[in-house]
């Protein structure tokens, strides 16, 4: 068999993990993910296209004494602990991840906060989307996936903060 390509890859995934489509937008799709890397891929940066050096203020710096060693109710936890949480779940999400990091406690009690949190995780999905000069496109879920995303003129994604958009094709005309 033929390996897949890029594009046939991330399709692929994205139906092996929906579980419903929203009932008033078929375009979005609510996803369970079942991993980091699932997580990564959708709204955060791969390992494969993490820089192998991170510059300076890339990454939070997280005080690991307050991130929990058990299980957790985000609710219950100091300010402290929430801002240490919410830090590493950024770090997990955009920087270098590696089995040996993940296996620590604390990494994989803030991994499972994560995928609770995210499950599920609506995502727009369309085929080929192209937005006119002049309308605007508004996308409110944290992700979107895209064949070809063709945008002509003045025509404008209005998009949520952090809403991360993937495409194989972003075609940008004139009038």
């Amino acid at each position: 068999m033929p390996e897949l390509t890029e594009k046939e890859r991330l399709a692929r995934v994205l139906l092996d993990h929906v579980i419903d489509r929203h009932p008033e937008k078929p375009e979005v799709l609510q996803l369970s993910p079942r991993g980091l890397d699932d997580l990564k891929a959708w709204i955060g940066v791969p390992n494969a296209h993490v820089a192998a050096e991170h510059r300076a203020g890339w990454l939070k710096t997280v005080d690991s004494r307050h991130l929990p060693e058990t299980d957790f109710d985000y609710s219950d936890l100091s300010p402290e602990q929430q801002r240490a949480v919410r830090d590493q779940a950024y770090n997990l999400l955009f920087g270098m991840t590696d089995p040996e990091m993940l296996a620590e406690p604390k990494n994989r009690c803030v991994v499972k906060y994560m995928l609770k949190t995210a499950d599920p995780l609506p995502m727009t999905v369309g085929g080929d989307v192209t937005v006119h000069d002049g309308e605007v496109y508004p996308i409110t879920t944290p992700a979107a996936s895209f064949n070809t995303l063709t945008i002509i003129g003045t025509g404008t994604l209005q998009l949520d903060q952090d809403t991360k958009v993937i495409c194989n094709t972003l075609v940008y005309q004139t009038k």
